[in-house]
């Protein structure tokens, strides 16, 4: 028993498409959009969709071992599909939470800017789905209260500092 999902990175076309990642433990919308908060905080953005997912992959390692106990089912790398499409995403789908599907960027004027795309039980969730989804997220105990994942980070990485901006 998990919670599981596969979070796959893309460019803003589709065409550039990274890995596919595959979380066992905290793979629902309250975890991932937490750790693609994480990305931002250590500034990891506009870089390739497979610079993006090793460092996702840091971040998830880093969690997981910087709780209480190391652990062996958390994480997995694969080959990702070839396309976004229903068909080549389907053999990632048979879990929990689906696939997240994440472009990352900066808008005209620079500022970040992250688009999701959502496959689950074979088939795209809406924009509005996913909008909705993103919110109730941001706002599950993992992200809002004393115990948050963004503080499990801070606290991870006292004294240290994000270099090479």
């Amino acid at each position: 028993m998990g919670n599981k999902a596969y979070i796959i990175f893309t460019d803003e076309k589709e065409k550039d498409i990274s890995p596919a990642i595959y979380l066992h433990w905290n793979g629902g919308a309250e975890s991932v959009y937490a750790f693609l908060a994480e990305l931002d905080r250590r500034q990891v953005r506009g870089c390739s969709v497979d610079y993006e997912a090793a460092r996702f992959c840091q971040i998830v390692g880093e969690f997981f071992d910087g709780k209480d106990k190391l652990t062996s089912l958390s994480l997995g790398v694969m080959n990702g599909p070839k396309k976004i499409t229903a068909k080549s995403l389907a053999p990632f789908d048979e879990w929990d939470n689906g696939v997240f599907i994440v472009s990352r960027k900066r808008d005209a004027l620079g500022k970040p800017f992250t688009s999701m795309k959502r496959f689950h039980k074979g088939h795209f969730l809406t924009p509005l789905q996913v909008e909705s989804e993103k919110r109730k997220a941001l706002s599950h105990d993992y992200n809002v209260g004393e115990h948050t994942i963004a503080k499990t980070f801070e606290e991870l990485t006292i004294g240290k500092t994000v270099e090479g901006v």
